[in-house]
């Protein structure tokens, strides 16, 4: 969205009176995002009331239980686990714009929750208690332009990445997030545990990662692929799977990335 009109909206709705939904993480962090702003946080509520206290504690909020949301708020951002929305949505009936923050949810799942609803989802991983709060793009969506300009106007308040993103849209990158995010920790991790085991130091493969993900910022994946694999590197990629031959889990995994970039540079060439 145009930064232009990013600040002619949180112009428009300059203060807004927030409840936040869910005590976990990324409510944790969007409760640090309202205190950087002039948005005043009223409540927090959850099913947990000593994580709901802590939590409000320490954003200067009330705290309830699910049972006593107030019904005064400009905006409830409902962040709860995807199988806790169906039973929230449904007890809830604000006057006020609902928004919750999945990515694979549909926003009319609050169909019944409120007249404008909508989705405030941020894509990025999110931890309670980190020193630094990562960039946090949002993807926001709505029933209405109310709705809509609403949740853009709040998002654009704390991030300087927003887009609007239908259902469809949010659920591919959603998806597209799991393999970026999820799946190269996985790598991460199980290459950290080799690395404890053979006694060798994982912190030196550091500059390497941040250097792979930095070239993405202006090249295209595909052509700054490196390894023996797109090289048709034999020799070399029969010398790791001997220092596998004690991790089966990661000779597999070898093996199956190695013909897979293989083939699919072999096929980008056809």
């Amino acid at each position: 969205m145009e930064q232009t009109k990013l600040q002619f909206l949180m112009h428009y709705f300059a203060v807004m009176n927030v409840v936040i939904i869910g005590t976990g993480n990324v409510a944790a962090v969007i409760s640090t995002m309202i205190k950087a702003t002039q948005h005043k946080l009223l409540q927090v509520a959850g099913r947990n009331i000593l994580k709901a206290e802590a939590l409000a504690s320490s954003a200067g909020a009330e705290a309830s239980s699910l049972d006593s949301v107030r019904t005064d708020a400009d905006l409830y951002i409902i962040a709860v686990a995807d199988t806790a929305l169906p039973e929230i949505a449904q007890k809830l009936h604000v006057a006020g714009v609902v928004a919750h923050t999945a990515g694979a949810v549909t926003k009319d799942i609050l169909a019944n929750a409120s007249a404008e609803y909508g989705v405030l989802y941020p894509l990025q991983s999110l931890k309670a208690n980190l020193n630094d709060l990562p960039p946090v793009p949002f993807l926001i969506d709505g029933n209405n332009n109310k709705a809509i300009t609403k949740i853009t106007a709040f998002a654009g308040s704390v991030s300087h990445q927003v887009a609007i993103a239908d259902d469809g849209k949010r659920l591919k990158l959603h998806t597209a997030a799991v393999f970026v995010n999820n799946f190269t920790n996985y790598l991460f991790a199980v290459t950290s545990d080799f690395c404890k085991k053979e006694g060798v130091d994982f912190s030196l493969l550091f500059p390497l990662m941040e250097e792979t993900v930095r070239r993405l910022r202006t090249h295209d994946p595909a052509d700054v692929q490196t390894g023996p694999a797109i090289r048709n590197d034999l020799l070399t990629i029969s010398r790791h799977l001997q220092v596998l031959a004690n991790y089966p889990l990661m000779s597999e995994l070898y093996s199956l990335f190695t013909e897979r970039i293989r083939g699919y540079w072999d096929r980008s060439k056809g």
